[in-house]
């Protein structure tokens, strides 16, 4: 993408702000963190992107694309001359992305967090089956996301450097190394990703895919230019609103799940971080029409999920083979010796690094897969967010394998059924 093109990008990053802002003040406005999962409001009005209840900013971390930032400044040549935000105070004194993530975002996702696992635990054996089903689908499947990238430009007129690929899109890292601390795993050693692609190998596939963006124009008409977003690489990743959640739930104050159980729930296919159809399937383990063992309180959720895992990974042939084997997968990754896991993820990242940059494409269509799936979701809500590619909008979707190469995979549904029995979007 050429520098001319970031007057138009920061446009929609001022949108960005301001709906940020909108949607916090609808939220408060209209109802409650609470509201979002009650049957009546869940997945609806503001609660479509606040799925969880939680503060939302898509692009949360460095370094923030489609947002004023240390990295990507805004500046005054974004509006017209005549254009009378100039001299609002809200243009004037407006602030960096990098403050709202540290003083605003996480400090309000982690409170709402401690808050809510904190209603749930006080309510004792007064818990639902509708609570420990919203609890366990955050660490199991995806409801939300963040957005990620590389650090590096995509267009670079000299000298190009090589473009980093963010780590979350290989493996949910952040929360899997704080698992592996909490079992006083040494993990100086565990060698991930730390994948860069050679620039003109990068430009290449863009090349190769049609990569571009594009958004309609409001009086007709698309606006269209070939490349890349400002930043490159940009993908959904694990949102840190579940990364929060999980770390609360293994808390030893919370005790609701323990550190060596919620690693063996996210090894199951854990080379696909979001979307992951596998992993997902173990909400199961907690159906909706089932109901809770007598006097069941949220520190006993361990203890339930492997006990159910253990009926669903012998059950006669009328169980799911889906959640047979999903089953199967977490009970061998419960048992399996840390130092073997460890194992598990070094061989994976060093097949991942062995593969590059020569079947980069492969990780390009892998990436343009899962934005598809972000499209169909509510928190899709600006066409220059992300690139499109001439992969058909229909395509098969594609997963990553533990071995790092790519195959294709099963198609998500376009909505998921609710606990109420209503479809919401995914």
């Amino acid at each position: 993408m050429c520098m001319g093109t970031l007057g138009t990008l920061n446009l929609a990053v001022l949108s960005n702000a301001k709906l940020a802002l909108i949607n916090a003040l609808i939220a408060c406005g209209s109802g409650s963190s609470w509201d979002a999962f009650a049957e009546a409001t869940r997945g609806r009005g503001p609660f479509g992107g606040h799925m969880n209840g939680a503060l939302v900013m898509k692009e949360l971390r460095a370094p923030w694309p489609h947002w004023h930032s240390s990295q990507s400044a805004i500046s005054d040549s974004v509006l017209a001359l005549d254009d009378q935000l100039r001299d609002h105070a809200l243009w004037r004194d407006r602030q960096q992305a990098d403050f709202l993530e540290r003083l605003v975002i996480l400090p309000g996702i982690e409170a709402w967090v401690d808050a809510r696992v904190g209603r749930l635990i006080d309510r004792g054996v007064g818990v639902t089956v509708g609570d420990v089903r919203a609890l366990l689908r955050q660490v199991v499947s995806t409801t939300t996301v963040n957005i990620t990238c590389s650090s590096q430009q995509s267009s670079q007129q000299t000298q190009p450097n090589d473009i980093s690929l963010p780590e979350s899109f290989f493996l949910n890292r952040k929360s899997l190394l704080s698992l592996l601390e909490d079992l006083d795993a040494d993990v100086a050693g565990l060698q991930l990703v730390g994948a860069r692609i050679p620039y003109a190998a990068y430009r290449a596939t863009l090349l190769t895919l049609g990569s571009r963006i594009e958004a309609p124009l409001p009086g007709g008409g698309r606006f269209t230019q070939p490349g890349d977003t400002f930043f490159a690489f940009m993908v959904p990743e694990v949102a840190f609103e579940d990364q929060a959640l999980l770390s609360r739930m293994t808390d030893p104050d919370a005790g609701c799940l323990s550190p060596r159980l919620a690693l063996a729930l996210l090894m199951v296919d854990f080379a696909n971080p979001v979307y992951s159809e596998q992993r997902a399937q173990l909400l199961e383990l907690v159906p909706a029409a089932a109901a809770l063992p007598p006097g069941f309180t949220l520190q006993q959720l361990g203890t339930l999920i492997l006990s159910r895992a253990e009926a669903a990974a012998t059950a006669a042939s009328d169980m799911p083979p889906s959640l047979r084997a999903a089953a199967q997968q977490l009970l061998a990754y419960h048992d399996m010796p840390v130092k073997d896991i460890m194992e598990e993820l070094a061989a994976y990242t060093a097949s991942v690094r062995v593969r590059l940059p020569q079947d980069f494409i492969e990780y390009q269509r892998l990436a343009e897969s899962r934005r598809r799936v972000f499209k169909r979701s509510t928190l899709s809500e600006f066409a220059l967010t992300l690139p499109v590619t001439n992969i058909p909008a229909d395509a098969a979707r594609l997963t990553m394998r533990a071995d790092g190469t790519v195959e294709q995979g099963g198609d998500l549904p376009e909505k998921r059924e609710c606990d109420d029995g209503r479809l919401e979007p995914i």
